[in-house]
């Protein structure tokens, strides 16, 4: 990790370098979701939609899944959280959760 800092990450030819990172030929990505989709276009375009509608739900469940993965952590790590605070997340979250299973029941996968 050392070396990331002091000699990858400032020598880098990526605009905003970061962990993680991909090198796929001229493309030079960060973030996550960035490399999630760069992946996708390149090897499996499908994966991220056939029409516009698809596209945005790819694009909404991505975005829910980090926001809901940061919130989690924040409950698990964060300072002064407490344990109601810890159970109204979890109420909060379950109406979402209950919506996505609705809308996922007889289907094999979300999209």
């Amino acid at each position: 990790m050392d070396r990331w800092f002091k000699e990858d990450k400032p020598a880098s030819k990526c605009i905003l370098p970061n962990l993680p990172m991909i090198e796929d030929g001229d493309v030079i990505i960060t973030e996550t979701d960035a490399i999630t989709r760069h992946i996708a276009r390149r090897y499996k375009p499908e994966l991220l939609g056939k029409d516009a509608k698809e596209q945005g739900d790819v694009d909404m469940y991505i975005s829910f899944i980090r926001n809901f993965n940061l919130k989690m952590r924040m409950m698990c790590y964060g300072k002064d959280v407490t344990e109601d605070m810890r159970k109204d997340m979890i109420v909060n979250e379950d109406v979402t959760f209950s919506k996505i299973d609705k809308h996922a029941e007889g289907k094999k996968f979300l999209l």
